[in-house]
């Protein structure tokens, strides 16, 4: 709490003496402040553990409340680069902490042992193969500028479900629902700052971002209206666990009023596919919540009067807050989202049609959509509409990873929801005052049970919305911490050998809850000091001598790693920075960082083009379109799979070579640049005039 209030006092100071220019920003970086404070402190109420156990506990925290908040407007991509960043950064500490433990400790692989190992390392796998395969490698092993889905960032979700089943016990479960609940209290402070700018007093526009895209829903950090309204209906079924099975009042009151701002915020979204999420996973929620919730009928019936007076508030104010929004919503016509989605899922069921073992790679859709679009949503759009995924995460999973990934994203859903509900079967309830005033009356097995059922309804909220929108690093996120959870749920009821054989325990579960199993050892850490004649044998010493060595090579080993991942991550940050000033200077220093992003060559093509345009007669206007070709060569060379990249390509070659009395070698590689545009956007209409000045000053020539 002191320091909450310490480090509020901090900004506003900033405030007064000008280094922070908004008192709504004071009041996000406020909410982060809150949120981490709350959570580390949070690790008091876990109990000791072994100090490398706790740094990664403390990695796992720190996470959880980052990722949702992070972003960085100074950028062209303010979302999900600088989340990539921090997971990857997260990633490679958390494995070099294990390799650490592992040599100094005795710490066992087989603690990472949690039923969900074989499908997360087959869909590490299986990302590493199609993206070895794939149109587009290096853009599918980092991930597109913008999106950043590429196999790093399955393998860093991987690795992070895997850590938080290992790093914490079922113990944990009440401060970690607290924990991912106040993770989301900065989204809340942000959405309600631009609420009150949308809808309570329209055109104050209170917000700090400058933002490029024109939304007027609530958005917060996640960049997107249908992201944020997906992370928030994923993370409601614990806050509802938390609020109904804390015994403290005031608890029970913050918790209520947090579950109203979030209602409020989603219903301000206007996400259809949050909307529908919240339902389904609202309905699995009160099903699995059933016994506990007769048993507090009083604050169930107080929390409901409560919904309705926020929801009667919400129609009362007419078009200000849900009128036209909902208007919106009943648009189906030609061009709206819902005729946009369904042309981008037939194009994502043909794109797996034409690639069906391997797909076209992580994060190529973007890329490969323009060969199988719609031609009539190609006339009504235009036929150059970017198209960032499939929006719908069984096709997206289809049409970039093929049949085997599809299957493997069913098998994580299922096998999820299978875990989920046997575990929910397995905890009896136990019994306790509902009006209790401490935490410690609720058994731990009552919350293992409930928070199974609340993590039942977040899977069915996430992949219901994720039926309807485009994976993001934020929302991936929340999918892979839910994983997470699930396996600290699981703890105990299976045996190490079951786990083992198969990915599939859901038989009979473990006769004692206390017998030895693949998450749990009670003899952790496993190296055991010996003692000789004076303290230490000379066999001992020789021993603890080796261990050291051991120790200390993956120490230098991990420090390695790390610190590389961070100078290719700083590279990424720093280059993203430079693009976003514009200036051809910049620009040109991003090429230099980055030199693998053809965006950036891209950029400074346009700009020799748009420069030998103004003046094609000027003296060094040979020069600019030899200058041009050659940035686009770049783009072409890094991004061969696009249409556009090609048509450029194909376009200033053309022009190079008029400019060379018809060179015809440049005529030649021209045409063929152009052809193979034709060929991935075959409704492009661009296109064919500039095959046919191709084609007439070659027959010139």
């Amino acid at each position: 709490m002191w320091v909450w209030i310490a480090a509020t006092a901090f900004f506003f100071i900033l405030r007064a003496g000008g280094a922070i220019e908004s008192v709504p920003l004071c009041f996000f970086l406020s909410a982060i402040a809150g949120a981490l404070s709350f959570s580390i402190g949070q690790l008091g109420t876990i109990g000791p553990a072994h100090p490398l156990l706790r740094l990664r506990q403390v990695v796992l925290i720190a996470v959880i409340v980052a990722i949702p908040s992070v972003f960085d407007p100074s950028t062209n991509d303010i979302d999900n680069l600088p989340r990539l960043v921090v997971l990857v950064v997260a990633a490679v500490l958390l494995l070099g902490l294990w390799a650490g433990d592992a040599t100094w400790s005795g710490w066992r692989p087989r603690r990472l042992v949690n039923g969900f190992q074989w499908v997360l390392l087959a869909l590490v796998v299986w990302f590493a193969v199609t993206t070895l395969a794939s149109v587009e490698p290096r853009v599918s092993f980092i991930g597109r500028q913008g999106s950043y889905e590429g196999f790093l960032l399955i393998a860093s979700l991987a690795v992070l479900a895997t850590a938080l089943a290992e790093s914490f016990t079922s113990e944990s479960i009440p401060a970690l629902l607290r924990v991912v609940v106040a993770s989301t209290v900065p989204l809340l402070v942000y959405g309600g700052i631009q609420v009150y700018g949308y809808d309570v007093h329209k055109g104050s526009n209170p917000d700090f971002v400058a933002w490029s895209q024109p939304f007027h829903n609530a958005f917060a950090t996640l960049g997107n209206p249908n992201h944020l309204g997906g992370y928030l209906v994923t993370v409601l079924p614990l806050g509802v666990v938390t609020a109904v099975l804390t015994k403290h009042r005031w608890v029970r009151v913050a918790m209520w009023g947090w579950i109203a701002l979030a209602l409020i915020i989603i219903l301000q979204t206007a996400a259809r596919g949050a909307w529908l999420g919240g339902l389904a996973g609202g309905a699995v929620l009160v099903a699995g919540l059933l016994p506990r919730l007769r048993a507090s009928a009083r604050t169930v019936a107080i929390a409901a009067g409560g919904v309705l007076v926020v929801i009667v508030a919400l129609i009362a104010g007419g078009s200000r807050f849900l009128g036209a929004k909902a208007t919106a919503l009943l648009q189906f016509g030609s061009g709206s989202s819902v005729s946009q989605r369904y042309g981008y899922w037939s194009a994502a069921l043909h794109l797996g049609v034409h690639h069906p073992i391997l797909g076209t790679g992580p994060d190529t859709y973007a890329v490969t959509y323009a060969r199988y679009q719609d031609a009539s949503l190609a006339k009504t759009l235009g036929s150059n509409f970017f198209v960032n995924g499939a929006h719908n995460i069984f096709l997206s999973f289809l049409a970039n990873e093929g049949i085997p990934g599809l299957l493997l994203i069913l098998a994580l859903l299922v096998f999820a929801i299978a875990w989920g509900v046997r575990a929910w079967r397995s905890f009896r309830s136990g019994t306790s005052d509902p009006e209790a005033t401490e935490d410690s009356t609720t058994p731990p097995g009552e919350w293992r049970r409930y928070t199974a059922a609340a993590l039942v309804a977040a899977l069915v909220a996430y992949f219901i919305q994720a039926s309807f929108d485009v994976e993001q690093v934020g929302t991936l996120f929340i999918l892979f911490v839910m994983l997470g959870l699930l396996g600290i749920v699981n703890r105990g009821l299976w045996p190490v050998a079951r786990l083992l054989r198969t990915p599939l325990a859901f038989g009979a579960v473990a006769d004692d809850t206390e017998e030895s199993v693949a998450e749990q050892d009670a003899n952790y850490p496993l190296v055991v000091m010996g003692g000789g004649r004076y303290g230490r044998s000379s066999t001992q010493a020789q021993l603890e001598l080796r261990r050291l060595g051991r120790t200390t090579a993956v120490g230098i080993v991990a420090l390695a790693g790390l610190g590389l991942t961070i100078w290719r991550a700083d590279a990424l940050w720093r280059a993203d920075y430079q693009a976003h000033l514009g200036t051809q200077t910049s620009i040109i220093a991003a090429t230099n960082i980055n030199p693998w992003e053809p965006s950036y060559f891209d950029t400074l093509g346009q700009a020799a083009t748009n420069s030998y345009d103004s003046s094609p007669h000027a003296s060094d206007a040979l020069a600019l379109a030899r200058v041009a070709a050659g940035f686009y060569s770049h783009d072409v060379a890094l991004d061969g799979a696009s249409s556009l990249a090609q048509r450029a390509y194909g376009g200033s070659l053309t022009t190079e070579a008029e400019a060379e009395h018809n060179n015809k070698p440049l005529l030649r590689q021209a045409l063929v640049a152009l052809r193979l545009a034709r060929q991935e956007n075959p409704f492009d209409p661009k296109i064919p005039p500039l095959i046919d000045a191709a084609q007439k000053a070659l027959a010139k020539g």
